[in-house]
């Protein structure tokens, strides 16, 4: 009889140990999933959507030329994204989307930094991750040159570095945000990008906290725009860097 007992005694043990790492284990799983979806909807609050190793893609571009009705950049030069994606941007155009770029004075003394800085990477990487004969002043007067005869309209920052962000509002007045995170002088090429993008994104009909992310940049961009940038006629914007080196074509 007493051994029957320790046994049952036994088992039962066992069962309540066993049942207390169940538990525990789907305790810990619970408790991580809440923390994950408090995180999750904190961020959604704050107007993040996602966050990536890829920049904006050729969907997100085209899908935003064709809806939105205002688009604003900022970039330091944007010779690549506003020539691979000229056609959208110049169909918006002409269907009476407002778009809106900040890019950096191409005879600014922090542009000539940063070309400096881009040209000769740290002594461990071996190689410039911008060629010698490059000038991003070149690329910026390539943008002007494309876009010199649409009604964009383009302004110039000349105090420090922005980082690429592409904000996007629609007709229901929502927002979507694209904000690139790649610091000099690290490569931003799409080849071999050293970046990440936040994307975000701001609902008509959603509350959101007042300090969010969405409002953040829409406040970053306007405020340089109207403060802080250098309007060039584009027409005679050839004129205005007439002192500076020819593009490489």
């Amino acid at each position: 009889m007493k051994e029957m007992i320790e046994m049952i005694c036994s088992n039962a043990l066992a069962n309540i140990v066993s049942d207390l790492v169940v538990a525990s284990i789907i305790w810990l799983i619970v408790k991580g999933y809440v923390s994950k979806f408090r995180f999750t909807k904190k961020m959604e609050s704050l107007g993040f959507l996602s966050s990536s190793i890829k920049m904006q893609s050729s969907c997100e571009v085209e899908d935003m030329c064709k809806e939105a009705k205002e688009i604003k950049i900022i970039n330091v030069s944007g010779v690549r994204y506003l020539t691979e994606y000229k056609e959208y941007y110049k169909e918006a155009l002409n269907r009476g989307t407002k778009i809106k770029i900040l890019c950096c004075d191409p005879k600014s003394v922090f542009l000539s930094d940063l070309e400096e800085m881009e040209r000769y990477m740290h002594e461990d990487w071996r190689e410039p991750s911008r060629e010698k004969k490059e000038a991003i002043s070149a690329e910026i007067r390539r943008v002007v040159e494309l876009y010199k005869d649409t009604p964009i309209e383009i302004r110039f920052f000349s105090t420090q570095y922005r980082l690429p962000c592409v904000i996007a509002r629609y007709k229901d007045e929502s927002v979507k945000t694209w904000l690139t995170v790649a610091l000099s002088p690290y490569s931003s090429s799409k080849l071999n990008p050293k970046l990440f993008t936040l994307r975000g994104e701001k609902k008509a009909d959603r509350f959101y906290d007042e300090d969010n992310f969405v409002d953040m940049m829409e406040t970053h961009f306007d405020t340089i725009w109207n403060y802080g940038s250098k309007q060039i006629p584009l027409n005679s914007f050839e004129e205005y860097v007439a002192c500076l080196r020819k593009p490489d074509i």
